[in-house]
């Protein structure tokens, strides 16, 4: 019995000429894939800076809130203290004494003529919470700082009542209330918040 053995005998395909189409495939969903990556990193630390700059405007704020509510209760008091006094009238000069005179945080009548105190950098009578106040932590920054001036006791605080022509009630005590938080470093928030208060 003789074994036959066939012999296949597989012919070459002629090589077709490649031209990198695939190359250059891989290199466009490269280049995309690259710009959607820096184009996701860019929107996260754009993300990432709002919302570190919210969380400092937060802080700011309730910082400044926390010593206007400190500056209500001190108005409170000397309401009760001063006599009522009528406002200042204008008289074409600001008196230096009056404008910088803030013991204990409550400044002096309101001179009409006098810049806004607490827009003039040169004013310095900015009165800042105490430690015992409150405990705002350090990313308060330094402690924010408050201002009481007394506008006069000759506001109306109500419709007078004919029947008593002399209810002292008729005649409120006015001030101006303003906060501001003193953040650490130029980059950070700032805060200014101002508030009239009546006192009867």
């Amino acid at each position: 019995m003789t074994r036959l053995a066939r012999r296949f005998h597989a012919t070459p395909s002629p090589r077709l000429p490649q031209s990198g189409f695939a190359f250059i495939v891989a290199l466009v969903i490269l280049l995309a894939v690259t710009i959607l990556g820096v184009a996701t990193i860019r929107v996260a630390l754009v993300e990432q800076r709002l919302a570190s700059i919210s969380l400092d405007r937060n802080i700011a704020f309730q910082s400044a809130e926390a010593a206007l509510r400190i500056a209500e209760g001190m108005a409170q008091q000397h309401a009760r203290t001063v006599p009522p006094s009528p406002r200042l009238q204008s008289d074409a000069s600001c008196d230096s004494t009056v404008y910088q005179a803030c013991p204990e945080g409550i400044c002096g009548q309101v001179d009409p003529d006098c810049p806004l105190r607490a827009t003039d950098p040169r004013f310095t009578g900015w009165l800042p919470l105490a430690d015992a106040d409150m405990n705002l932590g350090p990313l308060a920054g330094q402690r924010p700082a408050y201002l009481v001036e007394f506008l006069g006791g000759d506001f109306k605080c109500r419709e007078p009542d004919p029947t008593k022509p002399n209810d002292p009630n008729n005649n409120c005590k006015h001030y101006r209330i303003t906060a501001r938080s003193q953040p650490d470093g130029s980059r950070r928030a700032t805060v200014l918040l101002e508030i009239l208060f009546a006192a009867e």
